[in-house]
């Protein structure tokens, strides 16, 4: 999305966009606050006016005091209004002690509901739910707001046509000697505008020119007929009407009665808050902008709260306002303000006659408004197999939304939240990587025969690199994958350096391959295991918990990954009568296995010029940057070649055991050295420097050739096992 160009910045450009933005959200506002109070009936009606009104005016004020994003205008909102009017309405046919419910009752449960929403929304935003409400699917989202449009054009489709009030959609529609001329003629031509102008004219404010037109042509249309004009009223006398209504009759609700509203208030927050995020990430996107989101969930909050307790409707960041204000040359957040100031001008000024708008008129713009609020593009997903099931939970959404309830759509949509995981996690391969035999090599350099025998019974060792969530979705997976590989294998390395969490159907299929490995004297190794699960619960006692490892010797858990395939290396080479960690006594030269094969006389002559030297545990041998030339021997012990960083840490590079050699770069080139070696136990060596090899091949060519043929055959053994784990990898 490319930035937007907006009129010069100045003096008066908060000014004009804030007024802008004011001509957007008040008719709007008046609008939804109608459509909200439809269902009460009588002056209730007109008092809806008043309330979308204070909600405009404290949501303009409140929330850029407290959120702060730049040019974001907050105010009342078709969400809202959808759920608001739905509950109204099934408030309105409720039954208590086998009377209707009151209305009063009904105005005290929506103040109280919009404080429910704003408390939590201020909750999200203090626990950084910012960040995690934005994870919600779309296919979810777009079904509800589906369900939301298709709701609101239901309902005001009626009060287009004329209908009595309490008539429903169908029986409206088929009613045609019910319909009502003047109200047909008025609510259609306010679509028309509204529709027009937003094609023709996108930066003109369209429900202001539509409310203004849907009024101007009700008034000549009675004039023409002689029709008395409709009677102002504020629907409510006071300005604070709403209010005193609302709370005058809170002491009447029950323990009961608020229990009914935490569902509807959990899935009005989510709404609000996805409506003022989505509004956000837009707005960034246009103006190369960054919001916060957690900072503007709070004021949100604050002004849903505080428009609640004075009577007014809740809201979010609306898209229309915003878009408006940046048009209209909005910069800062005092836009923003302008926006809230201007709105008080207007109700202040408006109040005496607000309840003489044509409702006709109104219900013409929700019906455009409702309508707009279906993604057009939602039908393009059922054109592809893979996006066939998002479709169908669009359609479930906004199903269960019109046919039963927006709060029976909201658990509908919690419910495919879940299942839409679920199916993401089981689309992807748990399985990252898997090796076998020498595919899967640990850092401790081997002999060759000891490589031969890992080559050749390599398909006892497997080791499999796991991701993702081990949960009830992905077990089956796993075991299918594991199958083929499980007829030879003895000991099965899982790597969980990117597992995220593990459930109780994971941790039995641990149990289960620990019982099928131990049942041929296996072993299943643990590598990497996360400290906690994301609940915070300890691993290895939940591992524990659930029976893995109780009673049996045929699981280990290691810390590291290398250290897994070295021991489960060692587990093979000893199972095949390979001694792994070296004799006690020390090495002769004709016993290193670079050296074997060389002529008596030509070894004997070599080994008066190397050096023995003996390094204790922990001790350098050398360190990177040293000067040397010497190449290293193992007569008995090991050596860690280690690569130490800026941060302190050290990277593990490789180990040589007894019988190998090291130091062969430094030895060829002779430039400095390029990491640390260290004695990772006492550790015995013959040391050639290139200056006594150089003499001793002097006095006989034999010894260099020799001793130079041999080290070429040795590196390139080893470029060929480095070949062959890259392209493993490469594979992987």
């Amino acid at each position: 999305m490319r930035p937007m160009q907006t009129r010069a910045a100045g003096p008066w450009a908060d000014v004009f966009g804030g007024l802008s933005a004011m001509l957007v959200a008040v008719p709007s506002a008046v609008a939804f606050g109608l459509m909200v109070h439809a269902p009460l009936g009588g002056d209730l009606v007109a008092q809806g006016a008043l309330v979308g009104m204070v909600g405009a005016v404290v949501l303009g004020l409140v929330a850029p005091l407290v959120g702060g994003t730049a040019r974001l205008i907050t105010a009342p909102c078709a969400p809202a209004a959808a759920v608001l009017a739905g509950l109204t309405t099934q408030l309105v046919s409720a039954r208590e002690g086998g009377a209707a419910l009151p209305p009063e009752k009904v105005l005290a449960l929506l103040g109280v509901l919009g404080l429910i929403a704003g408390l939590m929304q201020l909750a999200l935003g203090f626990a950084g739910g910012g960040r995690i409400i934005k994870y919600i699917p779309y296919p979810v989202v777009a079904g509800y707001l589906a369900g939301v449009g298709l709701t609101i054009f239901a309902g005001q489709l009626p009060r287009v046509l004329g209908a009595p009030s309490g008539t429903g959609f169908f029986a409206a529609f088929v009613g045609v000697d019910r319909w009502v001329p003047t109200s047909l003629l008025v609510g259609t031509a306010s679509m028309l505008v509204m529709v027009g102008v937003a094609r023709l004219m996108p930066r003109v404010p369209a429900p202001l020119v539509a409310l203004v037109a849907g009024a101007g042509l009700d008034l000549l249309v009675r004039w023409v007929s002689g029709a008395p004009a409709p009677a102002a009223s504020t629907g409510g006398g006071e300005l604070w009407g709403p209010a005193v209504d609302r709370w005058s009759h809170a002491s009447t609700l029950t323990g009961a009665d608020l229990g009914l509203l935490f569902v509807p208030a959990l899935t009005l927050a989510a709404l609000l808050s996805l409506d003022t995020l989505k509004t956000c990430v837009v707005l960034d996107a246009l103006t190369n902008s960054r919001h916060n989101s957690d900072k503007e969930l709070r004021g949100q909050g604050a002004a849903n709260l505080l428009s609640a307790a004075l009577g007014g409707m809740p809201g979010a960041g609306t898209m229309g306002a915003t878009l408006v204000n940046l048009h209209g040359g909005g910069q800062t957040r005092r836009s923003s303000l302008v926006e809230g100031a201007l709105s008080l001008l207007a109700l202040l000024a408006l109040r005496p006659v607000i309840g003489a708008l044509p409702s006709a008129a109104l219900a013409g713009i929700m019906v455009v408004v409702g309508v707009r609020m279906v993604d057009r593009d939602i039908f393009n997903l059922v054109r592809q197999r893979t996006t066939r099931l998002d479709f169908a939970v669009v359609m479930a959404v906004a199903a269960t939304a019109v046919g039963v309830g927006l709060v029976s759509a909201a658990g509908v949509g919690l419910a495919l939240c879940i299942l839409l995981f679920v199916r993401e996690q089981m689309s992807g391969s748990v399985v990252r990587h898997r090796g076998v035999g020498a595919e899967a090599r640990s850092k401790r350099r081997r002999l060759r025969a000891d490589m031969a025998v890992l080559e050749k019974h390599g398909a006892e060792r497997v080791v499999i690199e796991l991701q993702g969530n081990l949960f009830f979705g992905t077990t089956d997976q796993l075991l299918s994958e594991l199958g083929p590989l499980m007829g030879q294998c003895r000991w099965l390395v899982l790597d969980f350096r990117r597992v995220q969490s593990i459930d109780f159907s994971g941790a039995h299929l641990l149990e289960q391959l620990e019982h099928r490995l131990g049942d041929k004297d296996g072993v299943l190794v643990l590598a990497e295991m996360p400290t906690t699960l994301p609940t915070g619960t300890d691993v290895r006692r939940y591992l524990g918990d659930v029976g893995l490892g109780r009673g049996h010797s045929h699981v280990r858990i290691m810390s590291t990954l290398d250290s897994a395939l070295e021991w489960t290396e060692d587990q093979l080479l000893e199972a095949h009568g390979v001694v792994t960690h070296g004799r006690e006594q020390a090495l002769a030269a004709h016993e290193i296995e670079m050296l074997q094969g060389f002529p008596p006389e030509v070894l004997s002559k070599l080994v008066r010029v190397m050096q023995e030297r003996t390094v204790a545990a922990g001790e350098f041998v050398f360190h990177r940057g040293d000067s040397g030339d010497s190449l290293f021997f193992i007569r008995r012990g090991a050596v860690r070649i280690e690569l130490g960083l800026e941060n302190g840490r050290r990277i593990h590079l490789a180990t040589f055991g007894q019988g190998d050699f090291f130091g062969d770069m430094a030895f060829i080139d002779a430039d400095v050295r390029s990491a640390d070696a260290t004695a990772a136990t006492e550790t015995e060596l013959y040391v050639l420097s290139r200056g006594h090899m150089e003499e001793a091949a002097a006095a006989d060519p034999r010894v260099g050739q020799a001793l130079f043929d041999s080290l070429s055959r040795t590196l390139a053994h080893r470029l060929r096992i480095t070949d062959r784990e890259l392209m493993a990898l490469q594979g992987a």
